[in-house]
């Protein structure tokens, strides 16, 4: 349905994204995940929307989002949210709305447990060469371990999630090696998502 071959070449997949919040945008609007969607054929479409909050995600609020990245061209849309307080995955996506060009994924439990994942960038943040954390995403609060991290190995705190995003982003966070972590299912899932999506 999204991927289209005319003559000997392939059309790039129009896609658009919602958000929870501002760290997940700081993410997808990096060069480093532009660059991963061009290789993979994928075109990111309009600014990347943020909700705001996991209600603004629930489909009487969200409907207005969607169109927008719709009337801008895009031909899937991904809802990227947090799993917080659900029981589980799926209680997370019933909570987000439903139609056959959207798809949903929830990382569990905060988008932050990307960055403990991503062993090279945190350790080169933190001056900590071999630093590994074996499993992100078995914490409730990612980013209270990496305010504890940060205070622990330079001596400085973490104020703001989107200063402490951009810092990442900066200093070279890659999705990619986040998935590549052996306990960070929720990032590999996000990849494996948008690829499907190019060879559909």
């Amino acid at each position: 349905m999204v991927f289209r071959r005319f003559g000997r070449g392939y059309t790039l997949v129009r896609i658009g994204f919602v958000v929870e919040g501002y760290t997940e945008r700081i993410i997808l609007k990096s060069d480093g995940f532009r660059e991963y969607l061009k290789e993979k054929n994928l075109q990111l479409i309009h600014e990347i929307i943020v909700a705001g909050s996991k209600d603004n995600l629930a489909p009487a609020r969200i409907t207005s989002y969607v169109q927008v990245l719709r009337d801008n061209g895009a031909e899937v849309i991904v809802v990227l949210r947090d799993l917080d307080d659900c029981l589980s995955i799926e209680e997370a996506k019933s909570k987000v709305i439903s139609d056959t060009d959207i798809e949903k994924v929830i990382a569990v439990q905060a988008i932050e447990s990307w960055f403990l994942a991503d062993s090279k960038t945190l350790g080169d943040i933190l001056n900590v060469p071999d630093f590994y954390f074996d499993m992100p995403e078995e914490l409730v609060a990612p980013f209270e371990k990496l305010k504890e991290l940060r205070m622990k190995y330079s001596g400085r705190g973490i104020g703001d999630k989107k200063v402490f995003a951009r810092i990442m982003v900066s200093n070279g966070f890659s999705v990619q090696r986040a998935a590549s972590h052996p306990n960070c299912p929720s990032a590999k899932y996000f990849l494996n998502k948008l690829e499907s999506l190019a060879v559909n």
